[in-house]
């Protein structure tokens, strides 16, 4: 789908600006869950770049085999904070060149602090920040809410092959009501069960997995849903977790941990 959707609507210029120079860094800010990701990928795909590779950086392989790798497209960095100090020197140099590996990274850092703690480059957040997007979690995007959460159902239901349903007055104030601490992500994954379990034409609250939390039992409340919607990902997927990363967003090695967390069984 369109992620420029999901961007607020005030930083919509930049994302477009972002895309359409294929030279200039960009750095992702937001909470876990917010969409980091997608907006990396749009922006790689929306830009004369969209032809070449995209590679997504893991710490398994040297940056600089993975820089040579995206030669002509673009490198996406996940949570580039957590780099060593020595891949981002290494990064800086290779963005002063201007030339090869278009870099896109993202951070739920907070970057100025870790830099004047010394685990972040300076030099490499400055230009870094030239082009920084913010992304605001879920829960302080109430004037958006309506139109995302509509333009997630019409993808999920592209994605799993059934009419587009609407969403019935009952169920805008279930999903209203809740703050969303897993932000787009949380939201996503709940209306895809939803729209599994829907038989008629708008969605119930009685479709909905079980989720919003007693602050009391936040966390007991989070994992369980956690856990119901990995065992329904994993045997929707077969097992495959490459399959599972792509269509829930969530890096493999995410998802191998959390299998590993709740003894689920997974390939």
């Amino acid at each position: 789908m369109e992620w420029v959707h999901f961007l607020p609507p005030d930083q919509k210029g930049l994302l477009e600006a972002a895309a359409s120079n294929a030279q200039r860094p960009v750095l992702i800010s937001g909470a876990p869950g917010t969409g980091k990701g997608q907006i990396a990928r749009w922006i790689h795909l929306h830009g004369p770049r969209a032809s070449k590779a995209m590679v997504i950086a893991h710490h398994r392989t040297s940056l600089s085999r993975q820089i040579v790798e995206a030669e002509g497209g673009s490198l996406i960095l996940q949570e580039v904070g957590e780099w060593p100090l020595a891949d981002q020197k290494h990064l800086l140099e290779h963005l002063r060149t201007g030339q090869g590996a278009r870099i896109i990274a993202t951070t739920d850092q907070n970057l100025e602090k870790r830099s004047q703690a010394g685990f972040f480059n300076a030099e490499l957040l400055a230009v870094l920040s030239k082009h920084r997007i913010e992304m605001p979690a879920l829960g302080k995007r109430t004037s958006e809410f309506q139109a995302i959460t509509t333009a997630l159902v019409t993808e999920l239901s592209r994605e799993i092959g059934k009419p587009t349903p609407g969403v019935s007055a009952d169920a805008w104030t279930k999903l209203q009501g809740y703050e969303w601490p897993g932000n787009l992500r949380e939201l996503r994954n709940v209306l895809k069960i939803a729209l599994t379990t829907c038989q008629g034409g708008e969605l119930q609250p009685s479709d909905f997995p079980q989720f919003g939390y007693d602050r009391t039992e936040f966390h007991a409340t989070r994992e369980a849903f956690e856990k119901t919607y990995l065992e329904e990902l994993i045997r929707a997927c077969r097992g495959d977790l490459a399959k599972a990363a792509e269509l829930s967003g969530m890096p493999a090695s995410a998802i191998q941990a959390k299998i590993q967390k709740y003894g689920l069984q997974g390939n």
